[in-house]
């Protein structure tokens, strides 16, 4: 009966230890994310790039461009361009045209903006290529 009770115990200091670990390695399970404002150079309007990543490493992502900077968001196809998973994202942005250069193209929103969004649909050969090249090309990529 005595090793019983002693083997539950270590048990159980196992598991609170364990959990204990974890929380220090990992504070913050919740989806991170980045925002970038773009603003319109003809006038005050803005749109925004959204990145959210979730999952125990990370390994989940959606991008959006939006006209709602609200950082908690969920993905909505009808008024946002929606990117889902981890492939490369770049952009470049001038004269109210946003240039989005990605694996796969999004279905076109109705969103009342007066920017010119273009989607180039890349190879993932191309964009491979780009992660070595995009800022001589004057392309930024989502942080």
């Amino acid at each position: 009966m005595r090793i019983l009770v002693i083997a539950i115990i270590t048990i159980v200091f196992i598991i609170v230890g364990f959990l204990i670990y974890t929380y220090i390695i990992f504070p913050d399970l919740g989806p991170t994310v980045s925002i970038v404002e773009i603003t319109s150079t003809n006038n005050s309007e803005k749109i925004y790039i959204k990145k959210k990543n979730w999952g125990y490493t990370g390994d989940s992502q959606v991008i959006v461009v939006s006209e709602s900077s609200e950082k908690q968001f969920e993905p909505n196809e009808n008024t946002e361009y929606v990117f889902k998973g981890l492939s490369p994202f770049f952009y470049s942005f001038n004269n109210d045209t946003l240039n989005l250069f990605v694996l796969s193209k999004s279905k076109v929103p109705n969103m009342e903006t007066n920017f010119r969004i273009i989607q180039s649909e890349l190879s993932g050969r191309d964009l491979i290529d780009l992660l070595q090249t995009f800022k001589e090309k004057g392309l930024k990529k989502i942080p």
